[in-house]
């Protein structure tokens, strides 16, 4: 919620707990549809602040286990062209291929990543023998 919003949400609380407070006196305006309607509307808006709030907190959860699969991926293609580059004259299809940047997105990591395992399986076995790939 913007601020306004909870704001706006703030002065309706401030008005059930003036009506609250001053109960004996505005007992007919408590016991109108209207003030029910704000118990209501307020209950309402209170779950779906806290909706939006465990969403957020969700988000941000996956956002760091996405990060964690990218730095793993990063780590992964880098240890291969690692080996490419000390193997360059046996891999030579490979060894133009640069490591991904941190900053990579996710579509130029996957993009990478894909690239360099379809041009791997023809150094499948020199790989193996270094230590790279399935584990």
């Amino acid at each position: 919620m913007t601020s306004e919003q909870l704001a706006d949400l703030q002065v309706l609380r401030d008005a059930r707990d003036f009506l609250d407070l001053h109960a004996d006196a505005l007992e007919a305006i408590n016991n109108t549809p209207a003030r029910a309607s704000l118990d209501v509307m307020i209950q309402a808006v209170d779950l779906h602040h806290a909706g939006q709030i465990k969403a957020t907190h969700d988000a941000e959860g996956l956002t760091a286990v996405k990060r964690a699969l990218h730095a793993r991926l990063r780590n992964e293609i880098g240890r291969i062209l690692d080996i490419v580059h000390a193997r360059a004259d046996k891999m030579p299809l490979l060894v133009t291929r640069k490591k991904p940047s941190p900053r990579a997105s996710d579509r130029t990591l996957i993009a990478d990543g894909g690239a360099v395992v379809k041009s791997l399986e023809s150094y499948r076995a020199e790989l193996a023998h270094e230590g790279a790939g399935e584990h």
